[in-house]
């Protein structure tokens, strides 16, 4: 079980709020394992939070159609 101060909670939700709603979930499962066991300092659980919040951000196509995540393949 993780285990954060609220101060890094927010961190966690402030990366989560660019995200669609429908890829929060998987973006919370995917932060916890990746901190699952480490000692979590400010710059681990930065790193971490963005690189998940990159692997599942949906960029909109130059059209506008949004493009789908590699997850939803």
């Amino acid at each position: 079980m993780l285990r954060l101060s609220d101060d890094q909670l927010d961190v966690v939700r402030r990366f989560a709020e660019i995200l669609h709603p429908n890829d929060r979930s998987a973006y919370l499962q995917r932060v916890s394992s990746l901190l699952d066991g480490k000692v979590i300092g400010p710059g681990l659980l930065h790193r971490v939070c963005e690189a998940v919040q990159l692997e599942l951000r949906r960029v909109p196509a130059l059209d506008g159609t949004p493009r789908p995540s590699k997850y939803s393949r």
